[in-house]
């Protein structure tokens, strides 16, 4: 029986529920990276009294961030400069898929991973064969939601005051970002309906 593993800070002591397109890079590499590897640590070795953090964003600007993402890595057909287009397609492509958008993330990877919900990766139960451990979670164990936008004095008033975060794989922002804004705007019902767990929660988080 494979065990069950989590992200865990040694030096801050906290579980860490990563999401992508959250500062997931710049949180593991400051935190829970241990001699240059992330620490996946066995559930049953964790403290008990770890917290368990996570980053959570808007998820206009994240699902935008997640465009952009996608844009530069030359994931759609469309020309790169077309910037309107492409973010159309990307959101015709969430809608297309999305009865297995989340499940899709475990098997497809780098697409999904980068637009599928933060509650998704909230509630993950990966037990893909190809890994060498389980992933399982649930939202109602996360002790401390950070918010992206203050994220860099949240960490310090809610986790440590030590901790010194680094804005690390940034998304570069190309020239038509506005662009993708537009889009996002325009279809912010679609947008809404897709996303809807994620605009409740940070709602949520936000009116605490």
């Amino acid at each position: 029986m494979k065990p069950f593993k989590e992200l865990y800070s040694r030096k801050y002591n906290f579980k860490f529920y990563h999401i992508t397109k959250n500062a997931m890079t710049s949180m593991i590499r400051t935190c829970v990276t241990t001699e240059g590897l992330d620490d996946w640590v066995d559930i049953e070795m964790i403290p008990k009294n770890a917290l368990t953090v996570a980053v959570i964003r808007n998820p206009i600007k994240r699902l935008i961030s997640g465009i952009a993402h996608l844009h530069n890595a030359r994931f759609s057909p469309i020309d790169h400069g077309e910037y309107k287009r492409h973010a159309n397609f990307i959101i015709d492509k969430i809608i297309e898929n999305k009865t297995r958008l989340n499940t899709w993330a475990e098997h497809e990877g780098f697409f999904n991973d980068h637009v599928s919900s933060q509650d998704y990766f909230l509630n993950m139960r990966d037990t893909r064969s190809e890994k060498d451990f389980f992933l399982t979670r649930n939202v109602k164990d996360v002790d401390i939601f950070l918010d992206h936008s203050n994220l860099t004095e949240d960490i310090k008033s809610k986790v440590d005051s030590d901790i010194h975060l680094s804005h690390l794989n940034k998304t570069a922002r190309p020239d038509g970002y506005s662009k993708y804004n537009e889009v996002v705007n325009e279809r912010r019902k679609e947008v809404y309906d897709l996303y809807k767990e994620d605009f409740e929660l940070y709602e949520k988080i936000r009116s605490i």
